[in-house]
């Protein structure tokens, strides 16, 4: 799975599907930074979308999701990256 990023104003819009086997994913954790790969969490959220907000215009920032299910944090999706307005 690959997320989408949309940069916005001072921030980054991002969207993703179901992982390979959606069954039991309670949460999704969200990383970023500008390494790659992203060692900041930005959120834990239920839903396929989020939006970092602060960023700083212009600057490359890397983002990865984790899906969770009762066991934990399973494998990542792949990095994608983008720059706010």
């Amino acid at each position: 799975m690959i997320p989408s990023v949309t940069p916005v104003a001072g921030g980054l819009l991002i969207q993703w599907n179901d992982f390979i086997e959606p069954v039991d994913i309670e949460s999704y954790d969200i990383y970023y930074g500008t390494n790659s790969p992203p060692a900041a969490k930005w959120t834990n959220t239920r839903g396929k979308e989020t939006t970092i907000t602060g960023l700083e215009a212009g600057t490359t920032y890397y983002v990865q999701v984790f899906a969770n299910d009762s066991f934990g944090p399973g494998t990542g999706s792949g990095v994608v990256s983008g720059a706010p307005l």
